[in-house]
């Protein structure tokens, strides 16, 4: 159901299972032996499930004859990362009344002057063209091998100059690299057991999260 799991075990409690719960949920896990813990806990826990944000969505398509749009959403701030996959946002019929006055009016604006009309073809193309190099410029994991993964890593990505960064699934960072070229590998020997998501980051672009796994 998409619902993330946040389970506490108490005392003698099989550690394993319900941590792989917490994480294949995209949820926490906490552990502790002695009761006096559990408020500390519960706090904590209350501060993740309660934090919300509104999220202003503003489109540069105004074509009324596509009632779509490709959303993708991310987070990024301090050490706490998160990105969804794409989804597709149908448009109301109030909304695409609204392009289609607003697509009439530019048709005026074109019809004034093959002045105008230059300007805004040239805008497109500029526009277009800007738009498909920006996107040539995000960096890409091609490859992330092992996977299962119990030390050492190779990376196989496009952008020697991104930093990877290794993340759990509640989007804390656990480890980050510079790579330097093409093909890198790194030790994370040292972070836990457990599912993570190798993110590479290059200024305010990043790549697509690769799922792997780290075990013994």
């Amino acid at each position: 159901e998409s619902i993330p799991i946040y389970i506490v075990g108490l005392g003698d409690a099989n550690v394993d299972t319900l941590s792989q719960i917490a994480n294949e949920t995209k949820g926490q896990f906490y552990f502790t032996r002695s009761s006096s813990s559990l408020e500390a806990i519960y706090e904590d826990i209350s501060k993740q499930v309660q934090a919300f944000y509104e999220l202003v969505y503003r489109s540069p398509n105004f074509m009324s004859s596509d009632g779509t749009r490709e959303l993708l959403l991310s987070f990024d701030i301090d050490s706490l990362f998160l990105q969804t996959n794409p989804s597709i946002l149908v448009l109301s019929p109030e909304l695409t009344q609204f392009l289609q006055k607003k697509e009439r009016q530019k048709q005026y604006i074109l019809w004034g002057g093959i002045a105008i009309a230059i300007l805004i073809a040239a805008g497109t193309i500029l526009f277009s063209y800007r738009r498909k190099k920006q996107k040539n410029d995000w960096p890409v994991i091609e490859n992330l091998y092992p996977n299962p993964a119990s030390g050492v890593i190779t990376i196989e990505h496009n952008d020697p100059q991104a930093q990877l960064v290794i993340l759990n699934l509640s989007g804390q960072v656990a480890a980050s690299f510079n790579l330097g070229s093409t093909m890198t590998t790194v030790d994370i020997a040292s972070i836990p057991n457990g599912t993570y998501l190798a993110v590479l980051k290059k200024a305010k672009l990043s790549s697509e999260p690769f799922k792997f796994i780290k075990q013994n």
